[in-house]
């Protein structure tokens, strides 16, 4: 891309390196993923937000990154479904002189226990680990977050045309470098979806809501308590 005029370009390459094992034998799949990009943008992509113009700083104008994720499977076992995802991203800002380091680490634990055929019970859990920072180290933008979830989920279908869903999640959140903003969250849902037909129409009708009590750790503790409830009329 050249704006004449301005004597400014864009140019851009990138190249993404894929391998997904089949099916390991007692165990499940295996999948990596590399990402190669090489970018010089000098023309400024400014954008409007909230009514404001916002000036694109050029962070990213001469720019290298390299970015690695990896994805494991467990799938021996019925219903059990066992999950990690990794990923690692270095980038080069040559500009500015810096090198930008991106890390996440995502695990999850899932089992659907079959009461009956029309209920589903579903306990869960999901831990997720956040690491970033840039090259020179700025304490004030480095991240380093941890979160737990633990979700326990009822389905059932009530009739061919109308399920209902309901759960609770207890969610736990520490920003290891700045304790003051560690809460946990806890959160009651309800989900009802009913399918049919209407002036020659499939249509379906989606009837949520949540209760949720969030509270804060430090340094004096406070939160608050809140209630969502939507209503969402859609196509087939």
């Amino acid at each position: 891309k050249h704006l004449i005029l301005d004597r400014k370009s864009a140019r851009g390459w990138y190249n993404i390196f894929s391998y997904a094992s089949k099916s390991i034998p007692h165990f499940g799949t295996v999948q990596f993923r590399h990402t190669f990009r090489r970018s010089h943008d000098i023309i400024p992509d400014d954008v409007i937000a909230s009514g404001q113009l916002v000036k694109d700083n050029l962070a990213l104008q001469n720019y290298l990154g390299n970015i690695f994720t990896m994805i494991v499977d467990y799938q021996n076992v019925k219903n059990l479904t066992i999950r990690s995802k990794f990923k690692y991203q270095r980038d080069a800002l040559f500009h500015s002189r810096q090198r930008v380091i991106d890390t996440a680490l995502i695990n999850q634990l899932r089992y659907d226990y079959r009461v009956r055929d029309d209920l589903t019970i579903a306990p869960a859990f999901r831990s997720d680990r956040t690491i970033g920072y840039a090259i020179p180290f700025d304490k004030r933008t480095a991240v380093d977050v941890l979160r737990n979830a633990y979700i326990l989920t009822l389905t059932h279908q009530v009739a061919a045309q109308l399920q209902l869903s309901a759960g609770l999640q207890f969610l736990t959140w520490r920003d290891l470098n700045d304790r003051e903003k560690n809460f946990n969250r806890t959160v009651g849902f309800l989900e009802l979806v009913l399918q049919g037909d209407a002036f020659g129409q499939k249509m379906g009708l989606l009837m949520t809501g949540d209760y949720v009590i969030q509270s804060f750790l430090e340094p004096i503790g406070g939160g608050e308590k809140k209630t969502n409830i939507s209503v969402t009329l859609f196509l087939l």
